[in-house]
């Protein structure tokens, strides 16, 4: 008959403990709840110099590569009128010929994008442990 040995576990005082901080996540909902403020219904125009620049950017790329002026169309909006609403998403995808859920994904990815409204004086602080070195 065999036998087994019995092995010991070892002492978890011996290794060094890792610390782990928090996960940086987005306060935005990951998923669009339609709001007053915010739905496919929202009026939203690009201004003549903003669709001047878009357009610019949309020449840049061959046919077909228009998907990578997404980003650069997200920003536009987001500097036009401080956030990105549903509505925007939807017209930046009709004109890039793009699937809607592609802006969708690349909108909420990202975290610099947002998509409710902030108030002007909006602060986002970090969530850091200070650490006084002896």
């Amino acid at each position: 008959m065999l036998a087994f040995k019995k092995y010991r576990l070892p002492n978890l005082a011996q290794f060094r403990r890792i610390s782990t901080t928090t996960r940086f996540c987005s306060e935005e909902p990951v998923v669009h709840r339609d709001s007053t403020d915010n739905n496919a219904a929202t009026p939203f125009e690009f201004t003549q110099a903003n669709m001047t620049r878009l357009a610019a950017f949309i020449n840049s790329y061959p046919e077909g590569a228009q998907r990578s002026v997404l980003g650069a169309a997200l920003d536009i909006v987001q500097r036009q009128i401080g956030w990105v609403p549903i509505s925007a998403m939807h017209k930046i995808a009709e004109l890039l010929s793009i699937p809607r859920m592609r802006v969708y994904e690349f909108a909420s990815f990202y975290t610099m994008y947002n998509s409710t409204i902030k108030p002007k004086l909006y602060k986002k602080s970090a969530n850091i442990t200070i650490v006084k070195k002896k």
